[in-house]
Order: structure tokens, then sequence, then C-alpha cells
């Protein structure tokens, strides 16, 4: 349905994880919380003290921020994709902003967009939403990944929009070597993952 979506999305690198359906629960924001705002990125985050940068691994990754090794169950981080979409006929761009506000998207469209990403993806929870007073998306998606030497289950909380010519893919999530073990991380992880998206600000001013 929204194919320009899937373009400007799918080179996102791999975030991470979620799968549960349960209502979330969300970490309090500390006052210790650390902002971060990537040079040239238009936007900021919170994120808990003990969580680091990291090395970008994709060329519109914007930021990965992720807790040190060994400090929960599995692994997670949080990543933001920007893309411009300088040379969109301003059709498309208007058919896109119209899908981001006038509902939810379809599970279908979800799997377009991260289809390319995760094998056996599945969408637990979808809804409209806004950040920074803009429409935008979200969706729990979940699935696995899998290079020559290893093979990841995570879920993922995907967060969308799109704001002057810019589109946004936030990413938080967790996951580990089993699928048993990937929903045990998302479950320690999902408060914190929440909390982080909660003050993602979009700097449009």
């Amino acid at each position: 349905m929204l194919p320009l979506v899937r373009v400007l999305l799918v080179a996102c690198c791999v975030g991470w994880i979620i799968s549960s359906t349960a209502a979330a629960q969300v970490t309090p924001v500390g006052q210790d919380w650390v902002t971060q705002r990537p040079q040239e990125g238009g936007f900021r985050l919170l994120a808990p003290p003990n969580w680091q940068r990291r090395t970008p691994r994709g060329p519109n990754v914007r930021i990965l921020v992720a807790p040190p090794a060994g400090a929960g169950l599995g692994f997670a981080n949080c990543n933001v994709v920007v893309r411009r979409v300088d040379g969109v006929p301003r059709s498309e761009i208007r058919q896109l902003e119209r899908a981001l506000s006038s509902g939810v998207l379809s599970d279908a469209d979800w799997r377009d967009i991260l289809g390319g990403i995760m094998t056996g993806m599945q969408v637990s929870e979808r809804r409209s939403a806004r950040v920074s007073n803009l429409p935008a998306q979200m969706a729990i998606t979940s699935g696995s990944y899998e290079n020559l030497n290893v093979r990841i289950w995570m879920s993922m909380i995907n967060v969308v929009l799109i704001d002057r010519g810019r589109m946004f893919h936030a990413a938080c999530g967790a996951g580990d070597g089993n699928p048993q073990g990937a929903m045990r991380a998302f479950e320690f992880w999902r408060p914190t993952l929440m909390a982080i998206l909660g003050t993602w600000v979009i700097e449009n001013y």
C-alpha cells in the first residue's frame, strides 16, 4: 500500500525487540538521564546514564544507544534513522502524510516497511501516535535475523513520522539467541525502551 515508506525505511539497520501485547509499563525518567542530540539529526532523546553511544551501522542511522554488556537480560538498543525525501514527488509525500495521520497502518503495511529486515515478522500491536505533536505510527514487531554465524530473535518498538522533508524511524527493542530468551529480554527492557521513546523530540523550531 505504501511503497514510498518501504523505499525510505527498509535500509534501516536492524533495530531490536518486542513481542508482548500486555499493557506497557514505563520506567520513570530520572534527572540523571542524559540528553542525546546527534549532529544534524534534527531530534533529541534522553537515555539512562549507563547507556552508551555506539557506532551507527548504517548511512542514515543518526544515533545508536545501548546499555553496557551484562546490564540486563539479552541485549537491547535504540536507534533512529533519518532519511531525506528530496526529489520524491510532492503527491507521494502527501499520500504518505495522509497515511500517517488518517488512521492506523495495517499489518500488511508494517510488513511492507520492515519485512525485508526480519524473517517471520509478526505484528503484535499497532496504533496511531504523536511525537512533538506530529502525526506518527507505532507498531511492535518480532522476528529473527540471521547472518553467516549467528541467528538472533528480536522484538522491536517502531515509530515512524515525516517532518519537513525528512522521514524519521525510531526503533527500540531487545532480543536474544532464542525465541524464549528474546521474549524474556523484551519484557525486562520494555519499560525502559518505552521511556526512552517517550523523551524523543523532533527539533522543528
